[in-house]
């Protein structure tokens, strides 16, 4: 009767050393399904970049506000809705459109900078100092060299 006794007060220590480990094991465990993504993704949109870069991949029509987009082809490789080719000379920029946020007023994007500057802002500082033409709201995260995440509305 006393080893049971004993048994359940052993199993009863486990289960609070096991849950105040997993409770303190919960701040380094949370995922990033932002960067999981680009992760996952990069070395296809890095082909797409290279591509660009070497002339093998031009942009096969244009937005209605101008801008390049590269074939159709090239987005499904990337998880992107579409692949536009913002700025070629001297600094080549693309802007891969992950997806669209709200009722197509809003986008969240991928952007490569080739000149690799930093052009990260905050919400807070790019509605201080927003340009009339420009979007609503910008935020712009950098995620690793040369690569930026961009979320943007219209309203």
């Amino acid at each position: 009767m006393l080893s049971l006794f004993r048994q359940k007060r052993i199993q009863r220590q486990r289960t609070i050393a096991l849950g105040v480990l997993g409770i303190s094991l919960m701040g380094f465990t949370w995922i990033d399904p932002l960067m999981v993504d680009f992760r996952l993704y990069r070395s296809p949109r890095e082909a797409i970049v290279h591509a660009v870069a070497t002339g093998e991949l031009q942009p096969t029509s244009l937005t209605q506000n101008g801008r390049r987009i590269l074939p159709e082809t090239a987005a499904p490789k990337t998880r992107s809705k579409q692949i536009l080719l913002v700025e070629q000379d001297p600094n080549l920029v693309l802007k891969f459109e992950r997806y669209y946020i709200g009722f197509g007023d809003g986008l969240a994007s991928y952007l490569y900078h080739a000149d690799n500057q930093d052009i990260s802002i905050t919400l807070e500082a790019y509605e201080a100092n927003r340009p009339p033409d420009g979007p609503s709201s910008l935020a712009i995260k950098k995620l690793d060299e040369h690569w930026f995440w961009q979320v943007e509305t219209s309203f």
